[in-house]
Parts: C-alpha cells; structure tokens; sequence
C-alpha cells in the first residue's frame, strides 16, 4: 500500500468541501491498516477515518493529519441469509447485490450515501428502520492492532450512537447481517419507494451531508420542523444554504467554503434555541 502525498480531500466527500491533507492511505487489509497508522504516529500526525464521506465536513484550509480511507475495504460475501461486507462497500451498490440475491432487510436505505462502515458506526436511520435492526456483528480493529468481533449488544446502539462514536480507537472491517428470502419484486418496491422519495425531495441535487442535526424526541419535533418554524429555510451564508426541500439539510449551493457551512450550523443552533427553546445536537461530523 502506497502512502499518499498531499491529496485533495474536496471530491471525495458528498459536500465537496475540503482541502489538502498531508497524507492519505487507502488499507485493503489489517496488515496495511496497522502499517498506517504507525505511520501516522512516526510523523505525529493526527488520524482521520474517512468512510463513504457522506456525513463529514473537511477543512477547506490543509489539514496536516494522516486520512485513512476505508474505501478498498470492499468485499461482499453471502451465505445462504447472510451477509459479510467490507466496510468500504457503498451501501446503494450493496442493497443492489442483496435485491439480485433476493435478500430483503438492507432496501430501507435505498438512496442512502456512504458506506457500510459509516452506516455501522452511526447506526443510519431512514425511514423508521435503522442498520441495528440487521446488524449481526462487526469485525473491528483495536488500539492494540488486536482483531475482534463485537456482538450487536456489545456494540450499544442507540439513536444514531454507538460505541464507535465514543470508543474512536475501534477500526471498522467489516460488518455481518442478518437478512431474509423474499421476492425480489416485494424488495424492489420498498427500495425505488425510499429512493424516489429522496428525487422527490430533491435530496441529490446539490452537495450536501445530508442531516446536520439530529432529532430529540423527547421533543415531539423533528429538527427539521424546528428549523422551518424558526423561519430558516432559505438562509444563506455564502455559498452554504439551509435548505428550501428539507430544513435539516445545509447544502452547497454555491461553492460553500467550510466557514461558511460552520458559521450558518452555529447560526441555526442560536436561533432554535432562542425561538423554540431547543438546543439542536450536531450528527454531521465536523473536523476542525
């Protein structure tokens, strides 16, 4: 595995806001995952995980850290109901080759950027599912270059947590599923239903990392309709844009420069705060 110079980090996230980073690796096994990081302690560089780059703003300024991606971590092995896919596996192509193996349970997803790995460690929701529901394992990594596998309860999902997001020593490999036989016909449907209600709502028509913030239902309101009644859609800063077809959303409208898109977050935060007495939580992964 080569060890990369001064990469443009722009292109390979879904906000197409990023800089340059002083080094990226691309691991296709342990053995490659262990000679980066390694790498990245001899120079002191601070490392970064970069899944499918979905749910992630970079700097737009260098950034002098070691990005590791997950993205050659792409196998994908089924046996009889279940799946075994690598964490780099993007999870739209992965539905696509469980609905050609008439294997149902992932289709809730259907338009889902990312990759496994990421849907993993956050534990994605759409659609009233969540990957916990088919979870049966994720093989991961440890500080110690020591390989487990972690059980769906050890794991300790919650609403979109889980211990990766508190424990950020574990490395991702890959994750197993539990699925069911079903007619592919009964699959497709569920799948093109959620995707096209993504078209619908305009979810890919401009750069974005999807939902900023996440929902407190203690509340009773989404953070979406928290933002709308607090008269936000539309606002802009820069090039960044609280989103007209879906309030949780900030997109690129405009060549968006990170501080743009930090400065329109913050913004968001104090006026539902002061106009609806609700203090949003970040979901978006913010690197500083």
């Amino acid at each position: 595995m080569k060890i990369k110079k001064n990469v443009n980090l722009k292109n390979k996230v879904t906000f197409r806001i990023g800089g340059i980073c002083s080094y990226f690796a691309e691991p296709e096994n342990v053995l490659d995952y262990i000679k980066a990081v390694e790498f990245g302690k001899e120079k002191n560089l601070t490392v970064i995980i970069l899944g499918g780059g979905a749910n992630i703003l970079f700097p737009d300024y260098k950034l002098n850290a070691l990005v590791i991606s997950t993205c050659k971590l792409n196998h994908f092995i089924i046996n009889d109901t279940t799946a075994t896919i690598g964490a780099g596996f993007n999870v739209n192509k992965a539905i696509k080759k469980l609905i050609n193996n008439q294997l149902s349970g992932m289709e809730f997803a259907g338009g889902l950027p990312g990759s496994i790995g990421g849907a993993v460690y956050m534990n994605a929701r759409c659609y009233g599912n969540e990957f916990a529901d088919i979870l049966q394992s994720v093989t991961v990594i440890d500080k110690n270059y020591d390989v487990r596998v972690l059980t769906r309860e050890q794991i300790q999902y919650g609403y979109k947590t889980s211990i990766f997001m508190t424990e950020s020593d574990l490395f991702i490999i890959e994750a197993v599923f539990t699925l069911k036989k079903c007619a592919k016909k009964d699959i497709v449907t569920v799948y093109n239903k959620n995707y096209q209600d993504r078209i619908v709502k305009g979810q890919f028509k401009y750069p974005s990392a999807g939902c900023v913030f996440k929902n407190d239902y203690s509340v009773g309101i989404s953070s979406g309709k928290l933002i709308d009644d607090s008269g936000l859609k539309g606002k802009s800063i820069g090039g960044a844009e609280v989103y007209v077809n879906h309030a949780n959303f900030i997109i690129n409208k405009k060549n968006a420069r990170y501080s743009d898109v930090i400065n329109l977050i913050n913004t968001v935060v104090k006026e539902v705060e002061l106009k609806k007495g609700v203090i949003l939580e970040k979901e978006l992964r913010v690197i500083e």
